[in-house]
């Protein structure tokens, strides 16, 4: 797995309702959904490529593959 970053953004677009100061336990929380997410949704793109699926994109502009990544997440965190 590359390394991720877990900022406002993305945790705002997974349904977290905190969006800062995480704890080593929330960080791997999170590791673990995009793992999650990239095992059943798409195997085939590495790690941090499924991250760019979940939040928006810099246009404001939302793409189906991002929605599909954070209504994924959505569905499948543990917490938060």
């Amino acid at each position: 797995m590359r390394p991720l970053i877990l900022d406002k953004r993305v945790a705002q677009a997974i349904g977290w309702r905190k969006t800062a100061d995480w704890s080593t336990g929330e960080y791997s929380a999170y590791l673990d959904l995009v793992e999650a997410l990239h095992r059943q949704w798409r195997p085939d793109l590495p790690t941090d490529v499924i991250e760019y699926t979940l939040g928006p994109r810099p246009c404001g502009c939302a793409a189906t593959k991002h929605v599909s990544g954070a209504l994924f997440l959505r569905r499948h965190r543990r917490m938060y």
